[in-house]
């Protein structure tokens, strides 16, 4: 940390930092128990950021999917962790698009996020049609969706 607390651009992120981050996460050795259920729980809401990966998913599959989205100017980042039906985290995914075209379009008819929602689906569908237990340290508490009150 800095002194400044309003600091930005600090560095660079890489989809290797972003997937070495998420297992720790998801394996529980990141945060406290208790921070990440919640931070897992907001990544994984069916109401938040449904663009992406999470696009052509109903709100069931989409609670399978715990997702953090980025883009600045021609940029468009998705990184995010697909659970199993027993919600045991099976696949960590990163994918950043940078030097895209129509930089200005940051809606659902951008070409990369077609492409991404088209990598989801085949992504939940592969983990999906996986068999037997996933083995983990601990499994996240089933999501409930709140509205904070």
């Amino acid at each position: 940390p800095v002194a400044n607390p309003n600091r930005f651009y600090l560095g660079t992120t890489t989809p290797r930092d972003m997937h070495r981050m998420l297992q720790e996460l998801v394996k529980g050795t990141l945060l406290s128990a208790t921070s990440t259920t919640h931070l897992l729980n907001l990544l994984r809401s069916p109401i938040a950021f449904t663009d992406g990966i999470r696009r052509v998913m109903s709100s069931d599959e989409r609670a399978r999917v715990a997702t953090k989205a980025g883009w600045f100017n021609n940029a468009r980042h998705e990184a995010g962790v697909i659970f199993d039906t027993a919600g045991a985290p099976v696949l960590t995914y990163s994918i950043f698009a940078d030097g895209q075209a129509d930089p200005d379009n940051f809606g659902s008819t951008h070409p990369a996020v077609q492409a991404r929602s088209v990598m989801g689906r085949q992504f939940l569908n592969a983990v999906s049609a996986l068999s037997g237990p996933a083995t983990l340290a601990r499994r996240p508490m089933t999501y409930r969706p709140s509205n904070g009150g």
